[in-house]
């Protein structure tokens, strides 16, 4: 089980790179749930409430990158590499990566220190 500080983290990230092409669609907000509940052993409804704090953190830059650098310094290079799969699978849910959930990704690839996953398109 993860601090809350890094589970908020891992909401974060997936919550930015749902919204980070201004059309947050069903289907990314579907796969976050997902991923929330199945990749950190959540309580039931537990997922929808770390995506509000994410979604309020929204307005705060600086609160992200904070928690970004909390998931380097106490995650591992695979468990890093997870979360930026998550990440990843958001981007493509609504069945297209916009361009600029692609350039987010490879920040995040670089932030996290993992190997960034190529555009297909």
């Amino acid at each position: 089980e993860a601090p809350r500080q890094l589970t908020v983290g891992v909401a974060s990230v997936l919550w930015q790179m749902a919204r980070i092409d201004g059309a947050f669609d069903r289907r990314e907000f579907q796969e976050i749930i997902f991923s929330l509940d199945r990749s950190l052993d959540l309580l039931d409804g537990e997922a929808a409430g770390l995506l509000e704090i994410a979604r309020v953190l929204d307005a705060k830059p600086e609160r992200l990158a904070a928690l970004v650098e909390a998931l380097c310094s106490n995650y591992t290079a695979d468990q890093r590499t997870v979360i930026y799969t998550l990440a990843c699978r958001v981007a493509e849910s609504d069945g297209l990566v916009h361009e600029a959930e692609d350039r987010f990704r490879q920040i995040l690839a670089q932030t996290l220190g993992v190997v960034p996953i190529v555009s297909k398109q």
